[in-house]
């Protein structure tokens, strides 16, 4: 009985997909024939059947950037960007769409000191961050149970001074990962529709 309801759940889920799939294409032909409208319609009703791919982004905002509907194709290109974000095209054609827009925002350029801390934040995602730490505070619990149970004196002297690097190391990375979680909640980007 399971069986039965798998197979036929995941039959109507290829059904679906492969629906989805022949839209698409239908949007791309539109697309390549110069009908933007109709080709955006075609991939929000791909959208609205709750699939989502970095393409279908990436060619709903192409679409977009068609009929110069800038915010719009910037919303797009961000939403790909979050599927896929390695994807050069996608990045590139960000740009391009980001100096379309009119109100050109300048940023505050960073200078000194918290530009070198900002980007030494930036290195790694919080998560990362964290089990760099982590990982630092078990080299210092390894190496100093090494310390307490060593006879020779030497050994004493390097694992020492190691299980110290090694907890300073898992403290500076457990502050990065807090740095990096409190600069991620506070950047809250938006993207403006309005003309002016």
């Amino acid at each position: 009985m399971r069986v039965t309801i798998f197979l036929l759940i995941w039959c109507f889920g290829c059904f679906g997909f492969s629906q989805s799939n022949t839209v698409f294409e239908e949007a791309n032909s539109l697309y390549n024939d110069g009908k933007f409208a109709e080709a955006i319609d075609k991939y929000e009703s791909i959208l609205d059947s709750n699939f989502h791919s970095a393409e279908l982004y990436f060619n709903l905002a192409n679409a977009n950037y068609k009929l110069n509907n800038v915010a719009s194709s910037i919303y797009y290109y961000e939403k790909a960007l979050q599927l896929d974000p390695h994807d050069d095209d996608i990045k590139n054609n960000l740009s391009y769409a980001q100096n379309m827009t009119i109100d050109a925002i300048d940023r505050v350029p960073q200078v000194g000191f918290s530009r070198i801390v900002n980007n030494l934040i930036k290195l790694m995602s919080a998560d990362a961050w964290a089990t760099t730490g982590i990982c630092g505070v078990v080299l210092f619990v390894l190496l100093f149970i090494m310390y307490h149970f060593s006879y020779a004196t030497t050994k004493k002297r390097l694992s020492f001074i190691f299980s110290i690097i090694g907890l300073l190391i898992g403290c500076f990375a457990l502050l990065m990962a807090f740095q990096k979680e409190r600069i991620d909640k506070r950047d809250n980007p938006a993207i403006v529709f309005a003309q002016e």
